[in-house]
């Protein structure tokens, strides 16, 4: 809805339709986030706290704090951020050992672009990443 091609130097908002059962996997951004449940049913896991965002419900999730949503109800989300901040994402191994692994793709606004000569992160390594903490997301 808003970012650099509107004239937005550093903040972007982003709108859109999500399904239920559609998920993203535990994160952090270096930037402030906030994300306005428009209509639906989200479920939020935030700094380990988690709680579930219906419609006019606002979250904030401040810079560095891990965080993750599963959509239980299909609806409307609209993102606020920082343009290019990017996303280290949480991969967690069967014997519970952890790594965070920065992802790049120049079409999501909030991810940084990849270094020169490298390509975008797929969008299959990163749903691979995001899996590994599907457990993490109640459903209810």
């Amino acid at each position: 809805m808003v970012g650099p091609a509107d004239g937005a130097a550093r903040l972007l908002l982003w709108r859109a339709e999500v399904r239920g059962g559609r998920w993203v996997g535990l994160h952090r951004h270096p930037g402030d986030e906030a994300v306005r449940v428009l209509s639906g049913e989200v479920h939020f896991l935030v700094g380990g706290e988690q709680r579930v965002g219906r419609a006019g419900d606002l979250v904030v999730i401040p810079p560095g704090v891990e965080h993750a949503w599963l959509v239980l109800r299909d609806g409307v989300l609209e993102l606020l951020g920082e343009q290019r901040m990017g996303e280290l994402v949480v991969a967690l191994a069967p014997d519970g050992t952890r790594r965070e692994v920065e992802v790049f793709g120049r079409g999501a606004l909030w991810r940084k672009a990849p270094p020169a000569g490298a390509e975008d992160t797929p969008a299959e390594a990163i749903q691979a990443l995001y899996d590994t903490t599907r457990h993490l997301l109640r459903d209810r």
